[in-house]
């Protein structure tokens, strides 16, 4: 997920879609509503591919037409979750998936007993194909599909595929193309029906085309043309459905993001090995035992020389129940991990869950085929109009908050290279909220130093974005705009930046 926008979620009535490629800074005061956006990140996360599937939460019998989506643990419920100055009572979550950007609205179940709530509507829109799915619970669960003539170029390319391409001249290629052109602007919407299955598995579809797109073939192969009979017949599309659903149930993987919350860390240098608590320390050291991936501790160690903890750290078995935690300093000395102070412990715990998030993979039959980087499907384009790909690349997102607890100021400062480093090595997005000063400076300078020659460089290069969040009724978030220099194009609210300043002039 790369942009999210939302209306009537919590703290704001209306949020205009926020980017998070790269490195995202959300800064702001308490309560302004940048958790609001990380809470409704996860629930997309925890909801989308069930949304998208159908699949029931219960186990009943649940189809796209009765989808429900559950707030819970991560927000509460749908009275918690709707905004004081809502102006209906329906939530819209609208995201950005790679080339899909979604819409889904959610309103309180009747049933105040149930868990789950609502969905209204759901918008799915391919932005390669300009195709959609509209659903809307209103409308006895009918769902309607829409494609434009980039559809067209289907037809020619799953004829390219079974090898019929090859009986026409190289004019008559020419001339298949420049019909794609001639129809690409016409659209063409057909309405189907079907209450009893999920229609992304388009199991009765069928698409008919104008009779007049049917000259895009040009004349005198007739068996080619036979191919194709019946012209509207959903087999000619079967192919481009199954591409489209495939890349859509990848960018609605739950593993896509992944989020470390604020919390304490407690001062251990053994870690019993069957430990039930999934958001203990001790369960984190054991995940990253029993990865053991070269590369990672490779990274890990890198950013404790960085940040100045230690060259490097062990994680040993000392018995079937404990494993024991060591960090070498810069005097190649052995330190039990607990006695390395709170703030090296817990950067320590955060390296550790940033490099196993980062490396995860976004399925594991994946894993070996992709890599842990990013997750790309390509299909052939000879024919595809404008030359455009279709290229699915789906780039995980990390939610950190607060990682500046317990830091040093320059420590703090420190952790802008961290994030940086992570996005850079590993392809992950990374959104940071935070009340740091510190980090957000030194961002300012990483751009700074990269020296970019100008505007347009910087907006296609620059990694880093911060959203600056007022206090509620003060306005919406905003970006606050790198310049090439390092310094913003807007000014923070009060009580951020100039508060230091503030207190040191009341003791001059």
């Amino acid at each position: 997920m790369n942009a999210i926008g939302l209306k009537n979620f919590r703290n704001f009535r209306e949020l205009p879609m926020l980017q998070t490629n790269g490195v995202a800074i959300f800064v702001g005061g308490n309560n302004a509503g940048k958790s609001t956006c990380t809470m409704a990140y996860r629930l997309m996360a925890q909801n989308l591919m069930r949304i998208i599937s159908g699949a029931p939460f219960d186990g009943n019998d649940r189809t796209f037409g009765t989808h429900k989506f559950n707030f819970s643990p991560i927000c509460g419920d749908f009275e918690r979750a709707l905004s004081h100055y809502a102006d209906s009572n329906i939530i819209d979550f609208n995201i950005k998936l790679g080339y899909f950007d979604i819409s889904v609205k959610v309103t309180a179940d009747k049933n105040t007993q149930s868990m789950y709530d609502n969905v209204v509507s759901i918008v799915i829109y391919d932005t390669i194909d300009n195709c959609s799915w509209e659903w809307n619970s209103s409308d006895k669960k009918n769902t309607i599909f829409r494609y434009s003539g980039h559809t067209l170029a289907q037809i020619v390319r799953l004829l390219n595929a079974k090898g019929l391409l090859d009986r026409f001249s190289d004019e008559q290629k020419i001339s298949i193309r420049e019909n794609i052109l001639k129809y690409e602007k016409k659209k063409v919407t057909y309405e189907y029906k079907d209450t009893y299955s999920n229609p992304f598995e388009f199991h009765s579809c069928k698409v008919i085309l104008d009779g007049e797109h049917t000259d895009i073939i040009p004349s005198g192969i007739n068996d080619v043309n036979e191919s194709l009979e019946p012209i509207g017949d959903f087999k000619v599309f079967q192919d481009f459905f199954a591409y489209i659903r495939k890349d859509l149930e990848k960018a609605c993987n739950p593993n896509n993001i992944k989020y470390i919350p604020a919390r304490g860390t407690t001062l251990d240098s053994y870690f019993r090995i069957n430990n039930n608590d999934s958001d203990s320390y001790a369960n984190d050291i054991c995940r990253f035992y029993k990865l053991d991936s070269y590369d990672l501790k490779c990274w890990i160690r890198s950013m404790m020389k960085e940040l100045g903890i230690g060259e490097n750290f062990d994680i040993e078995k000392i018995n079937s129940d404990f494993l024991y935690v060591t960090i070498t300093n810069k005097n190649g000395i052995k330190v039990p991990l607990a006695d390395n102070g709170r703030g090296a412990v817990q950067l320590f715990r955060l390296l550790l869950l940033m490099a196993m998030n980062a490396d995860m993979p976004i399925n594991f039959a994946e894993s070996q085929e992709y890599g842990y980087k990013r997750i790309i499907i390509e299909t052939e384009n000879e024919f595809f109009p404008n030359g455009k790909d279709r290229i699915l690349e789906i780039t995980k997102l990390l939610i950190v908050e607060e990682p500046e607890q317990n830091l040093h100021p320059a420590l703090q400062s420190k952790l802008a290279d961290i994030f940086l480093s992570l996005h850079q090595e590993y392809g992950v997005n990374i959104l940071v909220e935070t009340h740091s000063e510190y980090l957000v400076r030194r961002s300012q300078v990483l751009v700074a130093e990269a020296k970019y020659k100008d505007e347009q460089e910087l907006a296609e290069k620059c990694p880093f974005n911060v959203y600056y969040f007022p206090e509620i009724g003060s306005g919406k978030p905003y970006d606050m705009e790198f310049r090439c220099d390092g310094r913003f194009k807007q000014d923070f609210g009060d009580g951020f930046y100039d508060e230091a300043d503030k207190l040191a002039y009341k003791i001059m």
